[in-house]
């Protein structure tokens, strides 16, 4: 497969996963236009190719939008009305995306209008009236901003175009509390899982709150998604051995009655602990974004959930992540097709070790 297909492949696949995904679209959609590489992929015009993507599952703002828009409408010949249909919006939205951008870019400083230093620091948001010692410490702020900036943004890439761990996936069947019971100390830095709700479940809650404990690295994260009506039991259990950090909502794609209690639900919670204090300060999403559930593999098997984003930004590529619920095991594929290692059990035949058997088949 030559990198061109490659990257075409890569860019559809990228198109499933939230923000995570946007910025890889952009990334493989920017390489394939670059001096026509699409037409390696066996297309003689631009809207054809436009047309074999389908980019409007991507949640994206209005301003990732306007750079998708510009960069496609930069190519001869295409049309605003192929542009809005690979986008899911209409060509009057196309229109205005182009019309914003090129009165951004006309507002935006020239060279002749504004000049910079080696630190940064440009005349526009410079001090007025500072003493040479405010100005340099002035100066120097700013280039410490300017390096941290730098320093973010090139993790962030790192973090989100890892190389996939075609082997970093530990499936084990049986008991959590006796397979994952090997697993070291302070070795994981996620733990992400969605155990079983009822009431007699508290006795695994109380093991997944020690487990993790044990398990996590310090300033590591365990995200449990859990049922409305057991949150004071569970924040509960778990504030026993981890420090309760936040609330996250996963919006269910379609409500949910629920008996005895006269609600329909409409989100579920995935309860936030961290060991001791949080680590890093990558700001996450408390949204988090799902598609309809697979059950052609479980019974109870779980959509993307927003994993993918949780996982960008809760972890460094070849980490270890951990579920001991791990049902179909689908996240643990995610993990892995992302550059991180995962262990994970379940606790019967029927669940994960099925899917993990048949790509081990199909591969």
């Amino acid at each position: 497969m030559s990198d061109i297909q490659s990257s075409h492949g890569r860019m559809l696949e990228a198109a499933h996963f939230t923000s995570y995904g946007f910025e890889r679209t952009l990334n493989h959609m920017e390489y394939l236009l670059t001096d026509g590489r699409w037409r390696e992929l066996g297309y003689d015009d631009i809207n054809d190719f436009f047309a074999s993507i389908k980019l409007d599952n991507i949640r994206m703002l209005a301003a990732q939008r306007r750079k998708l828009v510009t960069l496609m409408a930069a190519q001869e010949k295409a049309s605003q009305r192929q542009i809005g249909r690979t986008l899911g919006v209409d060509g009057e939205t196309v229109r205005r995306d182009l019309g914003k951008a090129a009165a951004n870019a006309a507002l935006a400083p020239t060279d002749d209008t504004v000049e910079a230093d080696s630190t940064g620091v440009t005349a526009a948001n410079a001090a007025p009236d500072l003493s040479g010692a405010e100005a340099a410490k002035a100066a120097g702020q700013a280039a410490k901003k300017a390096a941290a900036a730098a320093q973010t943004k090139a993790k962030r890439e790192a973090s989100r175009n890892a190389a996939p761990i075609p082997d970093g996936l530990d499936l084990r069947i049986g008991d959590a509390r006796e397979v994952l019971a090997d697993v070291e100390n302070e070795s994981v830095s996620l733990v992400l899982t969605d155990p079983p709700y009822g009431d007699e479940a508290e006795p695994l809650y109380r093991w997944l709150a020690e487990w993790s404990a044990r398990v996590l690295v310090p300033g590591g994260s365990l995200i449990c998604y859990t049922g409305q009506s057991r949150l004071p039991r569970d924040v509960a259990l778990l504030g026993e051995h981890l420090r309760y950090w936040w609330i996250l909502s996963m919006p269910h794609t379609r409500a949910q009655r629920l008996p005895g209690k006269f609600v329909m639900v409409e989100w579920k919670p995935a309860l936030w602990f961290v060991k001791d204090n949080r680590r890093g300060r990558t700001l996450v999403n408390d949204i988090l974004r799902s598609a309809r559930p697979d059950k052609s593999t479980h019974g109870w098997g779980q959509s993307e959930a927003g994993v993918s984003l949780l996982i960008e930004q809760l972890t460094e590529p070849d980490e270890l992540i951990a579920d001991p619920f791990a049902g179909t095991c689908a996240w643990g594929q995610i993990a892995c097709n992302m550059g991180r290692r995962w262990v994970g059990s379940y606790v019967a035949a029927g669940g994960c070790e099925e899917v993990v058997a048949q790509e081990t088949t199909q591969a």
